[in-house]
């Protein structure tokens, strides 16, 4: 019975603290969607989400509060990340949802272990009145906590920053920035240090230009008071390596409302950067490959929708990617007594998830005659057979068309003559 009215009492404990998480994350919607045709929110998509993680954490503690951040980055990449409402997470909206959810999540754990650490303190007060074993029992404790947020700043993998001065005069950093910046881990990162102190060999860059110091961002955001996201930055040392970094900078105040430092995070980008750039450079090759092939090259999803054309396709049906998405123009190209064979084929083809291959007679645009056309076709499948899209390709077989078909009726009249003959 005991364990029974245990159960029950977490249940309603718990209850209330979702209940605020989940509530906390629709009104922040519902705020975003109210404001964003006033305001113009779009390029502040986490902004009322951050007071839902906040309010969830402090209110129901750490789990609530990273439940908050789970649900508010489903909310923002749907509602407000390109393309919208769509689950499809470019790299740059995939890093800003990371950079989000790391927040979140450590602000969860921050403002969880403050809420963990008060609850305790006032519990162990009320029961121990002052007792000085127990006050050195709550040290302990508070210890701990401060220790654990001491080595959740150590070994977070991405860049952290704290400057608890609003002219950012001493920066800390966590060792994962300090390594990134070839200094030790408890040396001044600030690149606007006291007159007394040398500034550092590094120097940040945005657009090719140099910034100055009280330009950075983690110095803006704490002389005015203002949070700044989505920031790009180029790091350069002294060895002339260069990072692109990625990240937010947020002013910290103090009892009165007066900004007295701020925290800046940041994820380097440079590896990424390259990976897009490699990218890019290997889809135009692959693209100046394409259109430098006889035949025609296309490519599909996994629904047949066009997504690709090269351009020789393009030079010979006089049809751009945009109107070769169109079905009704995309028949005007083919052979009148050829088309229902295609649309067959394609059928069956999607149907059975198979390659499929066919002659078929296209219409010239510039000439408004119809070549012959070997057809191919091969689906890319995944792990579990869905198919993913689809690769075909078209050759003109024109003259060797010509000579079978002059083939087949050489042979058809030889055979009728010899017919004739012995008749």
């Amino acid at each position: 019975m005991s364990l029974f009215r245990a159960a029950t009492s977490n249940r309603a404990q718990l209850l209330p603290r979702y209940g605020v998480a989940i509530a906390s994350v629709v009104i922040a919607l519902l705020l975003m969607l109210a404001l964003d045709p006033i305001l113009g929110l779009q390029q502040a998509s986490f902004l009322f989400f951050y007071g839902a993680v906040t309010v969830s954490a402090w209110y129901g503690g750490r789990n609530p509060g990273i439940v908050t951040t789970l649900l508010s980055t489903i909310f923002v990449e749907y509602f407000y990340l390109e393309p919208l409402q769509s689950f499809y997470l470019s790299l740059v909206n995939g890093s800003k949802l990371l950079i989000f959810t790391l927040e979140g999540v450590l602000v969860s754990i921050l403002i969880g272990s403050l809420r963990a650490a008060q609850n305790q303190a006032r519990v162990s007060l009320s029961q121990l009145e002052g007792s000085e074993a127990e006050i050195k029992t709550l040290n302990q404790t508070l210890q701990r906590r401060v220790d654990e947020l001491q080595t959740l700043f150590n070994v977070l993998p991405i860049n952290i920053a704290i400057a608890d001065d609003p002219e950012c005069r001493v920066i800390k950093i966590n060792p994962a920035f300090a390594s990134l910046l070839q200094i030790a881990p408890d040396a001044n990162a600030s690149v606007t240090p006291p007159p007394e102190e040398p500034p550092p060999a590094y120097e940040f860059y945005r657009n090719g230009e140099r910034v100055a110091g009280e330009d950075l961002p983690q110095q803006y955001a704490a002389k005015h008071g203002v949070e700044l996201t989505d920031v790009e930055i180029d790091l350069v040392r002294p060895d002339n390596a260069v990072f692109n970094l990625y990240g937010h900078a947020v002013p910290l105040f103090d009892e009165l409302g007066y900004p007295r430092g701020s925290v800046a995070v940041y994820l380097d980008m440079t590896e990424r950067k390259r990976a897009e750039k490699a990218l890019r450079e290997k889809e135009q090759q692959l693209q100046q490959l394409s259109d430098s092939m006889p035949q025609f090259v296309w490519m599909s999803d996994a629904q047949g929708k066009l997504e690709y054309v090269n351009q020789q396709w393009i030079n010979y049906s006089g049809l751009t990617l945009q109107q070769s998405q169109d079905n009704q123009q995309i028949a005007e190209v083919f052979h009148p007594d050829d088309r229902q064979m295609a649309l067959e084929q394609w059928a069956i083809a999607q149907e059975t998830k198979q390659p499929y291959e066919f002659e078929i007679r296209l219409l010239k645009a510039s000439e408004q005659t119809y070549r012959w056309f070997l057809s191919r076709c091969v689906p890319v499948l995944n792990a579990q057979g869905e198919v993913l899209r689809w690769y075909g390709t078209s050759t003109d077989i024109q003259e060797s068309k010509l000579a079978q078909l002059n083939e087949t009726f050489l042979k058809d009249l030889d055979q009728k003559l010899r017919q004739l003959s012995d008749a």
